[in-house]
């Protein structure tokens, strides 16, 4: 299985995300896993086939999967409504993703999330919001033993 430490996710594969995720399988070392998720899987079998000398690149369904395999998720979208879904559904989403995560492993407690899309700012304090409320999730423990 891959280690989410040493795992990369990249998301959205068009114009300007292609580049930015070939450059990165490039600088990463090539014992550092790179997926990718986009909605043309032509685009995904190009990538995986241009990039295979570089080191491993697999593939991931949805955001949800991605924020389980990799400690880093960046995300490169066309528009808003592209944001909300990939970040903010609640089964496929990236923010629901590092929910699940967080009560799996100890990997899903410290992500890097970066969305790099010129996206309307509502939509990213709505990303935002949601992301906030996980850093907030109360978890039971033991009480402290009292003298």
């Amino acid at each position: 299985m891959t280690s989410p430490k040493n795992t990369v996710a990249f998301i959205g594969l068009g114009v300007m995300g292609y580049p930015m995720a070939k450059n990165l399988r490039k600088g990463l070392g090539s014992d550092q896993n790179l997926v990718i998720c986009d909605i043309d899987k032509d685009t995904i079998a190009r990538f995986q086939e241009e990039t295979a000398e570089y080191g491993p690149v697999g593939v991931v369904a949805n955001g949800f999967e991605a924020a389980k395999t990799a400690d880093a998720v960046i995300t490169m979208l066309p528009d808003s409504s592209a944001v909300e879904a990939v970040y903010l559904d609640p089964t496929t989403g990236i923010v629901a993703g590092i929910s699940a995560a967080a009560t799996t492993s100890t990997h899903g407690q410290h992500k890097l999330i970066m969305e790099c899309g010129t996206i309307e700012t509502a939509t990213i304090a709505a990303v935002s919001a949601a992301v906030d409320k996980l850093q907030a999730t109360v978890r039971a423990s033991l009480p402290p033993t009292l003298p």
